[in-house]
């Protein structure tokens, strides 16, 4: 994980500043978690965001949503 965090580190923030509610590497990092875990959309993404979870209860919640499909 710490690997895929620092390869996403160098992409520029494409975002207006104080519009963003989340950090952008924390985003890509999600999404690359959820399609690795059989996420097809970002739907799938959303329905198994970390909220306050975290990122390994969100890796749990994609295992198990997307293992059975």
């Amino acid at each position: 994980m710490k690997e895929l965090v620092e390869v996403f580190s160098d992409f520029p923030e494409p975002r207006c500043q104080g519009k963003v509610k989340h950090r952008f590497i924390d985003i890509l990092v999600i999404a690359v978690c959820a399609v690795i875990a059989g996420a097809n959309a970002w739907t799938d993404i959303e329905q198994v965001r970390p909220a306050k979870k975290g990122l390994a209860g969100f890796i749990s919640s994609a295992q198990r949503r997307y293992s059975s499909t």
